[in-house]
């Protein structure tokens, strides 16, 4: 092959390469330089080598971040997918626990219309009771906007520590109820890795059933810790039967009744939802009468 010959070669070559290159054909580009080689040894030869070099190089770069950009299209995709069961499920359970109250709210109103002789007394009564349950609609409105923003808040990753929010959100308990006397153990640091924002969420409701489950127990004790890479807050309140630990974190599911503990059975959901976005998982052991222990890891 002759100098005179190699620029229309070069040309054709490169023609050929950028093909290849905007088909992220890297293996084609290789075996090309491969070949091409042995036939340019001269300065015309080098600057096409070099050219090719660069071709490959940009091809290269283009796959891998190609290959980048769709994993995490790939991760996003199945993270919503995700969130678009879990609401589902919490759509239905959300749908399934507003009828109790409604039911409430409208046989109330109706005997309010209907009896013309009622007793002040019972009509104040049932008007209570209308108002205690659009007072449950109410909360579980809001528990159903509360997962909404955190199944689709961004996270905001980043190493601090877990012991103050923990302190904080005990300081708020006991300002809540001045008159228990709850014996609440937070080492000194418990660093973490995560959005605080989010996380302290996660402790908020796992502090709080804490403290409302050991709300019968006169020497109620809450242990806040870490051990085996996995946090733990751990309670001698009333406990649960560990055959449905698998149950705790499903919306709206109680396993003690409205009666004896308030709330509407999101907190937990919430708490797995994040602790999930965080790459870890969280889970629970108990029995009746003998307290509860909840862990979670972080990714």
């Amino acid at each position: 092959m002759t100098d005179s010959a190699q620029p229309g070669s070069i040309e054709r070559l490169l023609e050929t390469v950028q093909a290849l290159a905007a088909a992220r054909d890297v293996p084609a580009i290789a075996a090309i330089i491969e070949r091409a080689a042995p036939h340019y040894p001269s300065e015309a030869g080098i600057r096409l080598l070099c050219a090719l070099g660069d071709a490959g190089t940009i091809a290269a770069t283009n796959v891998q971040r190609i290959a980048e950009l769709e994993t995490r299209v790939a991760e996003r995709t199945a993270q919503l997918e995700a969130t678009r069961r879990e609401l589902e499920v919490f759509s239905v359970a959300v749908a399934h626990d507003l009828r109790a109250p409604l039911r409430a709210i409208a046989g109330f109103s109706q005997a309010l219309i209907e009896d013309d002789a009622i007793p002040l007394g019972d009509g104040v009564r049932r008007l209570e009771r209308i108002r205690a349950a659009t007072g449950r609609m109410t909360a579980t409105i809001e528990d159903l906007l509360r997962f909404a923003r955190m199944a689709c808040s961004e996270l905001e990753r980043r190493a601090f520590d877990l012991a103050p929010l923990a302190r904080e959100v005990v300081d708020e308990l006991r300002a809540a109820e001045p008159a228990r006397k709850v014996d609440v153990v937070i080492p000194g640091a418990l660093p973490a890795h995560g959005d605080p924002r989010l996380l302290r969420a996660v402790l908020a409701t796992l502090l709080q059933n804490a403290w409302k489950f050991t709300s019968r127990r006169r020497d109620a004790w809450i242990e806040l810790g870490a051990r085996d890479g996995a946090f733990f807050v751990r309670d001698n309140g009333a406990g649960f039967d560990d055959a449905h630990a698998d149950r705790l974190f499903a919306p709206f599911y109680r396993f003690h009744a409205a009666a004896d503990f308030d709330g509407t059975g999101v907190g937990l959901a919430i708490a797995q939802r994040i602790v999930h976005r965080h790459g870890g998982r969280i889970w629970a052991e108990g029995a009746p009468d003998r307290g509860a222990t909840f862990y979670f890891t972080l990714g």
